[in-house]
């Protein structure tokens, strides 16, 4: 092997060692994810909506993991009063706190989370079906 190309290689491996385990991985990570506030037309109809609320599978997480942007709903802004207390009613009914330790327990969404400056306690639901990446607030 050429001396060039030895000391090429040190040099390439050296700076692939140096970096810390999560700069490698974020190119294949949300960590770079677009945050969308999402409108009232965004929104799933509530009858959609409520039994999505606290149920989630963990490949809905791993679709946000690698999603380029999220577009994130808050409830209490675009639903109306009615739709608002059958939303209150499921959220009780609900095991939202599976979905939010699902979540804490991702460090890599948990920080898009904490850099979006979002409560991971108000999300109630995820929406990842047809190439919608959504998060649902309350």
């Amino acid at each position: 092997m050429n001396p060039i190309h030895k000391t090429s290689l040190a040099v390439l491996l050296a700076g692939a060692l140096a970096l810390p385990a999560g700069a490698a991985l974020a190119a294949t990570t949300h960590a770079g994810a677009t945050m969308m506030m999402g409108a009232k037309s965004d929104a799933a109809p509530v009858g959609t909506l409520t039994p999505m609320i606290g149920n989630f599978q963990p490949a809905d997480l791993s679709a946000l993991d690698s999603a380029s942007s999220i577009r994130v709903i808050d409830a209490k802004q675009v639903y109306s009063s009615a739709d608002q207390s059958k939303i209150a009613s499921a959220q009780k009914a609900a095991n939202l706190g599976r979905l939010h330790d699902a979540i804490n327990r991702d460090a890599t969404l948990k920080n898009w989370f904490a850099a979006n400056k979002i409560d991971v306690n108000r999300v109630i639901g995820v929406n990842v079906s047809n190439g919608a990446d959504q998060v649902y607030l309350f």
